[in-house]
């Protein structure tokens, strides 16, 4: 999960201003890609966060304040790099709030969006990650000198954990006697 603040994209667009001189107040997002992963915004420094839901656009944006957060999710097996946000510089005089869809679509001179866009990638890549499996059952009994004995399902839902990379798991079974009994343990 990546987590940016508001005033650091407003730091992106340095050169960038606000052409009725008014202030920076915010940002106005108006696109969002999703191929690779969710966005997320949080208006009260990360306490609660909701989820950017739909397409935004230059017909459907996003307004934030410059102390908002915007937090990325990525999703399971997925790697690149994407496409992330564009957003422009918003100086809050159309009077709408923070959390607020919006038209993106009059931007410089006195409009309360700048001219100016700024586009951010996002770039997910390969890790290796962890296997797993669940243990059926912790614990088998059997008779002494009963010889070897075939042990079916004692692992299931076995994942090598990463769908990018062919690997091979393996187990190694070693005993462990307590009482006679053989013990498995992750």
């Amino acid at each position: 999960m990546v987590e940016v603040g508001v005033l650091e994209m407003i730091n992106l667009l340095a050169g960038s201003y606000d052409s009725d001189g008014i202030g920076i107040y915010g940002i106005g997002i108006e696109e969002s890609d999703t191929t690779g992963g969710y966005w997320w915004y949080s208006m009260n420094g990360g306490i609660s966060w909701e989820r950017i839901e739909g397409v935004l656009s230059s017909t459907r944006g996003l307004l934030l304040r410059s102390s908002g957060r915007l937090r990325y999710e990525i999703k399971g097996g997925i790697n690149g790099i994407y496409r992330g946000l564009s957003y422009r510089l918003w100086d809050g005089t159309d009077g709408m709030l923070e959390g607020s869809y919006v038209s993106m679509l009059g931007v410089g001179g006195s409009n309360s969006l700048s001219l100016d866009v700024q586009r951010t990638y996002v770039n997910i890549r390969v890790v290796n990650d962890k296997p797993s499996f669940r243990l059926t059952r912790s614990e088998l009994s059997m008779e002494e000198d009963s010889g070897g004995e075939m042990i079916i399902n004692f692992a299931t839902d076995i994942s090598d954990g990463d769908l990018e990379v062919e690997q091979e798991l393996k187990f190694l079974i070693q005993a462990v006697l307590l009482e006679g009994n053989l013990r498995f343990e992750e």
